[in-house]
């Protein structure tokens, strides 16, 4: 089942992709079910793929994208120890999603849901056939039905009052600057909904700080955002400090990757928060951080599937390793038939890597028990090689950590650091071969008393052995 709605939703964001045009925010909640079909929601996140015209860098355009599915390459990182200026100035450029954050953090949440079920109210009585502005509605209905509009009021400026009574905790004059400054209903509703949708993307692209203040994680996106009356600002985006990240397919490779990740292991890539966001400074660190030998370890501890832990390992890397296209992913054989040639030789590995983890054991801190244990082992070892009839090292080829030079006939060493290295090498081949050799001798003992007359001869042997030693 999970491997039929990867499928769907693959190809869906193939679709995207031949349109040029990728999803961007691709998570649980964007896919919806139709009878046995999947489909993908919510575009606010999508992007032109490549597009001078249409907007070549991945923007902050809209507050719903998700941080838990960014890939790697959209992470930055700040060291405050010597770059601090940079953090200061990324905090200037975004001033103006900030201060409005700030203005909405001065209310309760009590306030924050009283205003905005009048300005919800507005939006949904809207007549959409009348204008194409947005917010051009203003709260007279919404007045209406909490019966605190009157005519009379409105034309003197009393909706203020009004407004101020359905709060009830406080006065109009008690709200924000951004919102009491406003002189009728129409800008207070524009400037309401500014502020929410700031409200919302300051709270993903705010810098995440380490406890020790050493590093500052950010996201490499810029402002890209119209004002209340559809006019985007001009930005200097040359004061970041990171270079902007153009949309490709590869962003929506890794979120396929992320999601079927989800899905096979019953749990998200990173922890997340309840909106679906990475929840702490410690996950913004670890994906600015991923890299091949993370994903392979956290795969391997969650995924079962064979197949499927092949596939995710070349998705959930960074971006030079992972599968450019959807193409790329759907012909992977996770969607084919598991007898098919490739597929078989992706099992037989998986197998012959479960017996590698069986019979490798880690010892991560050598206590009393733990010597004593491998000393156990080391005796039964020894046990099962006198069991043999013949001792030999257990090595039939040696990987030198270091170059050989043809000279002639002969092989040579070139620089004096690695002449070291061999003969720390050359040591360790010593002790190989003398351990042997002591294995050797013990079993030439047991083959030497195997019954009373043998014993005798070994006997008279080894004396006559101790007195040349002693002359030789």
């Amino acid at each position: 089942q999970i491997r039929d709605y990867m499928l769907q939703i693959g190809n869906a964001l193939k679709c995207m992709h031949d349109q040029s045009m990728i999803h961007g925010d691709l998570r649980m909640e964007n896919v919806v079910r139709f009878g046995k079909s999947l489909s993908l929601i919510d575009f606010d996140g999508a992007h032109w793929i490549n597009s001078e015209s249409r907007g070549s860098k991945m923007g902050a355009g809209s507050s719903k994208f998700c941080t838990s599915v960014l890939p790697p390459e959209m992470i930055s990182c700040i060291d405050l120890v010597s770059d601090f200026p940079d953090l200061a100035k990324y905090e200037d450029y975004w001033r103006r999603v900030s201060e409005d954050a700030k203005d909405i953090n001065l209310l309760t949440p009590d306030d924050i849901q009283t205003i905005s079920s009048v300005v919800r109210s507005l939006l949904l009585k809207a007549d959409v056939s009348k204008t194409h502005i947005k917010f051009s509605r203003t709260l007279r209905d919404e007045m209406k039905e909490l019966e605190f509009y009157d005519e009379d009021l409105e034309e003197q400026n009393e909706w203020k009052d009004a407004l101020s009574l359905s709060l009830m905790t406080i006065s109009f004059e008690d709200l924000p600057f951004s919102l009491n400054r406003c002189d009728d209903v129409d800008d207070f509703a524009r400037v309401w909904n500014r502020l929410l949708f700031h409200t919302k993307l300051w709270t993903k692209v705010k810098p995440r700080v380490t406890q020790d203040e050493k590093f500052a994680y950010l996201i490499k996106t810029y402002d890209d955002i119209p004002d209340e009356y559809g006019n985007i600002p001009i930005t200097d985006r040359s004061v970041l400090p990171y270079d902007l990240i153009r949309p490709s397919e590869k962003i929506d490779v890794w979120g396929f990757g992320a999601l079927m990740f989800a899905l096979c292991s019953g749990g998200p890539l990173f922890h997340v928060g309840f909106g679906g966001d990475l929840s702490d400074c410690e996950d913004f660190s670890q994906l600015y951080e991923w890299d091949k030998l993370k994903s392979e370890r956290i795969i391997r501890e969650k995924v079962e599937d064979p197949l499927a832990k092949d596939l995710l390992k070349k998705i959930l890397v960074p971006s030079k390793f992972r599968l450019p296209t959807m193409d790329a992913v759907l012909e992977h054989p996770f969607f084919g038939p598991p007898s098919s040639l490739e597929a078989q030789h992706i099992l037989e590995r998986h197998e012959e890597e479960q017996l590698t983890i069986e019979e490798t054991v880690v010892i991560k801190r050598m206590t009393t028990e733990t010597r004593r244990r491998v000393e156990r082992s080391m005796e039964r070892q020894c046990k099962l090689i006198f069991a043999e009839e013949k001792i030999v090292v257990p090595t039939c080829l040696v990987v030198l950590p270091y170059q050989l030079e043809r000279k002639g006939a002969n092989l040579i060493i070139s620089s004096d650091r690695d002449i070291d290295t061999a003969v720390e090498l050359g040591h360790y081949l010593l002790e190989i071969n003398k351990i042997t050799a002591q294995l050797s001798f013990f079993l030439m003992v047991k083959r030497s008393i195997g019954s009373r007359n043998q014993i005798q001869i070994f006997r008279n042997k080894l004396k006559l052995w101790v007195q040349r030693s002693k002359t030789e």
